[in-house]
């Protein structure tokens, strides 16, 4: 090889020469591709950009890791080049996809029965959801971008997607240059508040549902935003959803907040043990008495009779119901007794059991489907990294539709259409990736795999209280400003010894019986020495 020529990111044309008679012969090292518009791409620039792109990194993820290996990373141009060509493919194929999915979802609807309604489309139950690309939590939220989703329940796909964007990094840059911008696709579409964004973008998508044909009559979501709203304000009236719907789990959580709000007022009565028994109970009132709209008002304002020992209108499934010495799983055993705790306990439950809240969570809806897409999303355009004011958040969001409704193998479709050619190793890899994920897909949803995980809590739990209690205090905010003392480190206990710790005797003459803690004692006292009690 007597030199390397054309080079163009990471392809180039080796020259050979040979020793006998001289002459030169050029080799490429990759594969080029003819586009329409964009001309002739190298493959492996293409294969390189988009590799970084499906694992959420960009050009210095690439350069970080070709520096690694020891190979010369193609220039930063080049990359934002060839991530435009990939952006036009990666967005026909989320459009292609979402078409379908609406497809399916009105297949699925035919053949369930659902009939049309005077404007010809199928009603529906939509999932709807929207994530900023900032971390914020009720507090700063000021991101510079948004994505919302809408998912059909039939298919539990993508029907569609919405992105909003205050930013734009071509505008910005022409305008501190005080120069007109050249011709460009301007990512800010958006000029009001980062709060303002989901329920825009719901209205949008609903209204959008028509032209597919489905009416999305039922909304479920969070109880976070104005949405309900919007969509009553800025959607054509036969495309407006009838009802909506809670998610439990944004319920529980928001029911659970409540709680920690009532806490200052009742230190010591009610403690995070007894909050976190409230709100178990809460989510099994809802689960066990779904689609029953009187039994789960009546298991919901039962909870606090329950938790104060009161088991009258206790359905089976209460173990102190049937068993009277039953203790429940509160702090020390002992059932909750504090009237002022008692009385807005059952003010707090008065809100949940309202018939406006009870049509809302009747049939236990969830938005799981929804915050499946944005942890995909999470993983494609971290929150870390600004990608809000550039192409990027674009096409890693259409990524993200395809990788949703069409699988681990939905790189296949876009390598198809920038007419990369297909290689016995990358399917085979895609073979490999779709078994492995649809085998994970299995196992996740049997019994088996809920009780394993369901023990594996338990035993974290149950290991972080015990290293809790023979540890010394090794973390603690503040603790160097305040010079908190840190105690010895105390031993730990051998089973034997626990046991021995845990058992009291009885100091009565004539009575040497040995009691467990946890109330033995005491009740032995109360039944066989209730004078000296």
């Amino acid at each position: 090889m007597i030199k390397e020529t054309s080079i163009k990111g990471l392809s180039s044309s080796l020259v050979w020469k040979c020793s006998l008679c001289g002459e030169e012969t050029s080799i490429p090292t990759s594969d080029f591709v003819s586009l329409p518009t964009k001309g002739r791409r190298a493959e492996i620039n293409l294969l390189a950009v988009g590799g970084m792109e499906m694992i959420g990194k960009g050009y210095s993820g690439l350069d970080t890791f070709l520096g690694q290996v020891g190979i010369p990373n193609m220039a930063k141009q080049t990359f934002a080049d060839t991530g435009l060509v990939l952006g036009q493919a990666t967005e026909q194929v989320a459009v292609e996809s979402l078409n379908k999915a609406q497809r399916e979802e009105k297949e699925k609807l035919i053949g369930a029965g659902i009939q049309q309604d005077a404007h010809g489309n199928y009603q529906d139950e939509g999932i709807t959801d929207a994530g900023w690309q900032k971390r914020s939590y009720n507090h700063n939220c000021n991101s510079l971008s948004g994505v919302g989703v809408l998912v059909g329940k039939q298919t539990g796909k993508l029907m569609d997607i919405e992105l909003l964007s205050i930013q734009c990094r071509k505008c910005q840059a022409a305008k501190s240059k005080k120069k007109v911008p050249k011709p460009h696709k301007c990512t800010a579409v958006w000029s009001k508040s980062a709060k303002a964004m989901e329920p825009a973008m719901a209205a949008r998508m609903w209204t959008r549902s028509g032209a597919y044909g489905v009416h999305f009559a039922t909304q479920v979501g969070d109880e976070d935003s104005s949405t309900e709203k919007s969509l009553r304000d800025n959607v054509p009236a036969h495309l407006q959803p009838l009802k909506k719907e809670a998610d439990l789990l944004h319920i529980r959580r928001n029911f659970s907040n409540h709680l920690y709000k009532m806490k200052a007022g009742f230190k010591g009565a009610l403690s995070k043990q007894v909050i976190a028994k409230l709100v178990a109970d809460f989510a099994a009132a809802i689960r066990n008495n779904i689609g029953k709209t009187d039994e789960m008002k009546i298991a919901l304002k039962n909870i606090v009779d329950h938790n104060f020992g009161i088991h009258t209108t206790c359905g089976e499934w209460c173990a102190a119901k049937l068993d009277p010495s039953h203790k429940p799983k509160l702090p020390y055993g002992r059932y909750l007794s504090d009237p002022q705790l008692r009385t807005a306990l059952e003010s707090e439950m008065e809100f949940f059991t309202t018939t406006e809240m009870i049509d809302k969570l009747k049939n236990g809806a969830s938005s799981q489907r929804a915050e499946l897409a944005f942890s995909l999303l999470g993983k494609l355009a971290p929150k870390d990294v600004h990608t809000s004011s550039s192409p990027t958040l674009g096409r890693r969001t259409h990524l993200m539709v395809a990788q949703y409704n069409e699988g681990v193998a939905y790189s296949n479709l876009i390598w198809n259409k920038l007419r990369v050619k297909s290689s016995k190793q990358r399917s085979k890899i895609y073979k490999k990736w779709t078994q492995s994920s649809n085998q994970r897909g299995v196992w996740k949803k049997t019994e088996a795999a809920r009780i394993r995980r369901k023990v594996l809590k338990q035993q974290r739990s149950a290991k972080s209280k015990t290293d809790k209690a023979s540890e010394p205090i090794s973390y603690k905010s503040g603790m160097g400003v305040e010079n908190i003392a840190i105690e010895p480190q105390r031993k730990r206990r051998t089973p034997e010894e626990l046991k021995d710790a845990r058992r009291f005797k009885c100091n009565q003459p004539g009575c040497d019986k040995a009691y467990v803690q946890n109330g033995g004692l005491l009740q032995h006292m109360r039944n066989k020495h209730p004078g000296n009690l």
